[in-house]
């Protein structure tokens, strides 16, 4: 009982990026809004992804506490956290289990955690945060077929689109956010470099994805609704390419992106 002392419980340990809170409920919400039908199970389902989320940050403060040596009330305050988290996520995944049978979704579980081990290992190897981030996002936006294959399954093809539409959006504002982090030190010798090959990257990804979006349209295989909701955010990921501010906010670009999600989210359910 000592690990659960009041001062291991004195802030709360949250994943601390806006757009982060965005990537687990933007994905649930289009599967819940696409599905025929939603239960109350549904939100023990949403209950365990959303604290199995919560779970990792305190996670990667533990381990880095416990490798960099840390004083015993570094490492106790986020392992408090995180066996929190976790037990609420793992409570809330067995009873869905216990009442709906659905062990299926262990698999998914499974295999979306193993997606995001494999970014933490190739940041920790290698200094590959942005690699991470990528491979992160396509493993939280699988939150989007999970659900849609929990909550209806009839529908064939509807999950596989979720997850490329929700990974798209959201491979978006990586692109730009990684790129505007360099920014600052965009005249500075091989950091300089690093941001010209983002910012270059973020360019191709955003026009890419245009394309793409452009080709399903003309294609019949989304909607115009579906295609505006994409608009917001690569406009903005192209344009803000070629501005550079004296100092770049990024609570204030976090809560920008978090109403293009909003939108996006609107218009993707259609």
């Amino acid at each position: 009982m000592l690990l659960f002392r009041s001062e291991h419980l004195r802030k709360p340990i949250f994943i601390n990026e806006h757009g982060s809170w965005a990537m687990v409920f933007i994905p649930f919400l289009s599967a819940a809004f696409h599905a025929s039908s939603f239960s109350a199970y549904s939100l023990l389902l949403l209950f365990s992804i959303l604290f199995f989320f919560f779970s990792y940050r305190p996670l990667n403060m533990f381990l880095h506490a416990i490798f960099q040596k840390k004083q015993a009330a570094q490492i106790y305050y986020p392992l408090t956290w995180f066996l929190l988290y976790f037990s609420v996520a793992v409570s809330s995944g067995f009873a869905l289990l216990l009442f709906t049978n659905a062990y299926y979704l262990l698999g998914f579980g499974t295999a979306i955690l193993f997606i995001m081990a494999a970014g933490q290992f190739l940041a920790s190897r290698f200094k590959a945060d942005f690699l991470r981030d990528i491979i992160s996002i396509i493993g939280v936006t699988g939150i989007a077929p999970v659900t849609c294959s929990f909550l209806d399954h009839q529908q064939s093809s509807t999950p596989f689109f979720l997850w490329v539409c929700n990974a798209a959006f959201f491979l978006s504002s990586a692109f730009y956010v990684h790129m505007k982090m360099l920014s600052a030190g965009k005249r500075e010798g091989a950091k300089g470099r690093l941001y010209k090959f983002r910012l270059y990257a973020n360019i191709s990804f955003q026009i890419l994805c245009l394309i793409l979006l452009i080709t399903a349209l003309l294609a019949s295989l989304i909607t115009l609704l579906q295609f505006a909701g994409f608009i917001p955010i690569l406009l903005h990921a192209l344009i803000g390419s070629f501005i550079f501010p004296s100092q770049v906010s990024f609570k204030k670009i976090g809560l920008i992106f978090t109403v293009y999600s909003i939108i996006f989210l609107i218009c993707i359910s259609q």
